[in-house]
């Protein structure tokens, strides 16, 4: 009985070794991420760590993934910098006559400093935990479905910008500058993020070559999409109505400032609000606080008080609000008191405006 007990229990802990091996993954020994994730055909990376004191476990779990995408990516930041110059030398001695050379040094050299990889598609992290509580994470992505995963990228993202602009010329031929204006900015993000792929891209596939990588439609998209915005930002129409009062007489500084660095956004001023993409009103005034006395010396304050409305083209009011009031001091009289206030508060008036038109 006692021998058939023991081989019982025997059994039982065969039986728990084996499940236990049967749920260690094949990226935990050194030796077979070697043997299945070889460097010639993956980008990994791999951590261990162990549960903080206080740290929730699935907090751990989320930091280790997070260590192990980081060592990944330092896989790649590696091959960048190891790789680089390398091949800017090579695909200009091996690109085609009619390829534009200094398009590919322009994208090389991007490439070569971009440090900032956030995206990388087709990436996968797991995380296992021991029996003694270590926990591992593993990163990992096959260059090949990388570089398949970046190319359609390229490829859609091209599409999406070219959509874009023929949506932003048809908005402006429409006279709908505010709307072709928003599209445009779509549309250089989609170019940020196709630049991004390409440059990834050019690292990690070496025959990567100039249809691949669409570098002279790139450029195209980018020269276009710069000349439309050139143009709605010189098309956008403002009409400013600024009512600003020192005490008894008109304070006419503040709608010159207001106006001034509007001008720097490039934007047409006009007479009537019906003409306008942005209609701006500002309505301030001042009005008197203390007089204190040092001694033979008096020191006026003053406040100015200051409301913005700002209106799209349709007369939607998209912004009304009261400005924080702004105090100023002067040992004059309450009228420069006044002025200093206007002069704190004038960046916060244009800002404001200005944050709702960019």
């Amino acid at each position: 009985m006692k021998h058939r007990q023991r081989n019982i229990i025997l059994l039982l802990l065969l039986l728990a070794s084996l499940r236990i091996a049967a749920q260690v993954p094949d990226w935990y020994e050194a030796a077979n991420r070697k043997t299945h994730y070889p460097s010639e055909s993956w980008y990994t990376g791999f951590v261990m760590g162990e549960q903080r004191d206080g740290e929730a476990l699935e907090d751990t779990y989320a930091r280790l993934k997070t260590e192990a995408r980081a060592e990944l990516v330092s896989t790649i930041r590696t091959s960048v910098e190891h790789n680089s110059i390398d091949r800017t030398q090579s695909d200009l001695e091996h690109s085609s006559s009619t390829f534009d050379e200094r398009i590919m040094e322009t994208y090389v050299s991007d490439t070569r400093v971009r440090s900032n990889i956030t995206d990388i598609p087709g990436l996968k992290v797991e995380a296992w935990r021991k029996g003694d509580g270590t926990i591992a994470a593993f990163a990992y992505v096959r260059k090949i479905t990388l570089s398949s995963q970046l190319i359609k990228r390229i490829a859609l993202g091209i599409a999406k910008i070219e959509n874009s602009i023929d949506q932003a010329e048809t908005l402006l031929a429409e006279g709908r500058t505010l709307d072709a204006r928003q599209v445009v900015k779509t549309g250089l993000q989609q170019l940020r993020e196709v630049e991004d792929a390409q440059s990834l891209l050019n690292i990690v596939d070496e025959t990567a070559d100039e249809d691949i990588l669409q570098y002279s439609q790139t450029r195209n998209m980018q020269q276009r999409l710069g000349a439309l915005d050139t143009q709605l930002k010189n098309a956008i129409k403002v009409y400013i109505d600024c009512r600003a009062s020192l005490f008894d007489t008109d304070y006419t500084n503040l709608t010159g400032s207001v106006r001034g660095e509007l001008s720097s956004l490039g934007v047409t001023f006009v007479t009537s609000p019906e003409k306008a993409d942005w209609a701006v009103y500002v309505n301030a005034s001042a009005r008197e606080d203390v007089c204190s006395r040092f001694g033979s010396t008096a020191v006026y304050s003053a406040y100015v008080d200051v409301s913005v409305a700002i209106d799209k083209n349709n007369g939607q009011r998209i912004y009304e609000e009261q400005l924080k009031s702004e105090r100023g001091t002067h040992t004059a009289n309450f009228a420069e008191a006044a002025r200093i206030a206007y002069k704190k508060i004038t960046p916060l008036i244009e800002e404001t405006i200005k944050q709702y038109m960019q």
